[in-house]
């Protein structure tokens, strides 16, 4: 039903004879007949009475509303008999004056009004889906105004939104991004009721998911949205995508997205920007290393390296070990002539043990003739655990994560032997250095040495025996470091190497172990893990 209408009446009627406000010239005013108004003074016998908020209809004859000094005047012609007043929410009156309005005189009519009865109704939106966080605006139907926030102007976690109202009918307009705008009407007649609009968003985008190689960056219109993957809504429209990785050629296509119409999309492989590399040496047949990966002997070509710069090793037995770091250009061969030197160590020394820089080492007469340290940076006995370091980190720390890592997510090559990322070189110096996984390789190698789990002094780990001279090392299961915590501690082992990973900037490689197998792992840069320095 609709408001019920409050009712007002007209108590009295009648000439106030001393009263000359009608002549005065202050107020005094013409009719379009040149002749002088007459003046209805209102007044109320309710206080809280709002006089402009009546309407007046005096028939054929010409009347004004006035606000004179804080009151309401009706300004009338002559010979007005009867009267016709409205207010909105309110019964119509008609009153017969009982009187004929005589130009220049003073009126007064006195009304009384019931307060208007205010009934109200509970409206409730409910919005599917529920997670659009739409902004609803409403106003009265028919009104003038500007369309205002309904409720707090968002609908909450479930879609819905919630208001008290005055009876009548209202529009309203609701908008969400990625939804098209929806209007409407919602009529309210039931007192003290609630009413619940359901309103079902129609979608104006669709579901894209983009799906590209490890590591490739995925960009929208030149914006970053992800690394390998992404998937989010996209609005109706065409849009450049684009892939792009270091060292590699980027690629470009267009799509065309259409409302409420899903795609799942495989983006171009990339192609790598590479050049060729050719080594020889005197003598022939030099084991090739290639940031820690094995290539072959020289003389070789060895093709498909990406550009820019590559760390080199370079061993044949009798000789000592030659690093050197080459730079690839695209399509082009970087050709290297290296002469070797004899390793005046082998000549002069069999001793299978010795000292390097105030440290011990023990020589495993491995093929590449390197020393191993006999303990871990920051132990003095083979069994302590020593310090740990995030990769390409030279001090340990209190807490190892992401965020204050110095390379995770940086673009890195080898840093054996670089005193400001190799922790073994900037803890003891001379020629101690980070293994390289091709070390660490030759060390896991079954040919080489014997691997056994064992306890020495209380301590786990592995003792490792070379199975050409029988000299061996001891590598406390000292566990590793994430946040502020030790994990697998007595049971696992981690030892950084100096090589990153070619493919991410996240990893690097480390030697991992437990009591049931020992291998090479691409771990994450930021964890804290033990060091185990090697010596030309």
């Amino acid at each position: 039903m609709a408001q019920q209408l409050q009712s007002f009446s007209v108590v009295s009627f009648g000439e106030r004879p001393f009263d000359t406000a009608a002549n005065d010239e202050r107020y005094k005013e013409y009719d379009g007949n040149g002749e002088l108004f007459s003046i209805i003074k209102l007044a109320s016998n309710n206080p809280d009475d709002d006089l402009r908020a009546y309407d007046f209809d005096f028939g054929l004859c010409e009347h004004r509303v006035k606000s004179v000094n804080d009151e309401v005047w009706v300004y009338i012609q002559r010979n007005a008999m009867h009267v016709t007043i409205k207010r909105a929410g309110y019964k119509t009156v008609k009153h017969e004056l009982n009187t004929t309005v005589q130009p220049g005189k003073v009126y007064e009519m006195v009304l009384s009004a019931a307060p208007k009865v205010i009934q109200r109704q509970l409206l409730m939106f409910e919005i599917s889906p529920a997670d659009s966080e739409a902004l609803i605006t409403f106003k009265p139907e028919g009104s003038g105004e500007e369309y205002k926030p309904f409720g707090n102007g968002k609908v909450d976690a479930g879609g819905r939104s919630a208001m008290s109202l005055e009876l009548g009918k209202y529009v309203y307009k609701i908008f969400s991004t990625n939804y098209h705008a929806t209007e409407g009407i919602v009529t309210l007649d039931a007192p003290n009721e609630k009413h619940i609009e359901k309103i079902e968003l129609r979608p104006n985008f669709a579901n894209v998911a983009l799906n590209a190689q490890s590591g490739v960056d995925i960009y929208i219109n030149d914006e970053k949205k992800g690394t390998g993957s992404w998937n989010g809504k996209l609005s109706p429209g065409t849009y450049g995508i684009e892939c792009r990785k270091d060292r590699h050629k980027s690629s470009v296509e267009t799509i065309t997205v259409e409302a409420g119409k899903d795609m799942t999309l495989q983006l171009q492989p990339l192609s790598p920007i590479t050049g060729t590399l050719y080594l020889s040496t005197n003598p022939l047949g030099a084991k090739i290393v290639i940031d820690g990966k094995q290539h072959g002997e020289t003389p070789d070509f060895v093709e498909g390296l990406l550009i820019g710069e590559h760390r080199v090793e370079l061993a044949y037995p009798g000789y000592g070990k030659e690093t050197l770091t080459v730079t690839i250009e695209e399509n082009a061969t970087a050709e290297y002539n290296i002469e070797l030197k004899k390793s005046s160590s082998q000549k002069s020394s069999s001793s299978s043990t010795g000292v390097s820089g105030g440290h011990e080492y023990v020589d495993l007469g491995l093929p590449s003739g390197l020393k191993w340290a006999t303990c871990n940076v920051g132990a003095s006995k083979p069994e302590e655990y020593g310090d740990y370091f995030a990769w390409g980190e030279t001090s340990p720390k209190s807490s190892y994560k992401k965020s204050n890592s110095v390379t995770y997510g940086k673009r890195m090559g080898d840093i054996g032997g670089n005193d400001r990322y190799d922790a073994a070189r900037a803890n003891r110096g001379g020629d101690w250095r980070l293994p390289t996984k091709a070390e660490f390789d030759e060390l896991l190698n079954s040919n080489n040495c014997t691997w056994t789990w064992t306890t020495q002094n209380g301590v786990n780990g592995y003792k490792v025996t070379s199975k050409r001279n029988g000299n061996s090392i001891f590598l406390p299961a000292a566990g590793y470091r994430n946040g502020t915590s030790l994990y697998n501690e007595g049971s696992n082992g981690n030892y950084w190497s100096s090589t990153p990973d070619e493919s991410s900037d996240y990893y690097s490689c480390s030697l991992n172990f437990y009591s049931g197998g020992h291998y090479t792992y691409w771990s994450y840069r930021y964890r804290g893990q033990s060091v185990r320095p090697v010596s030309e």
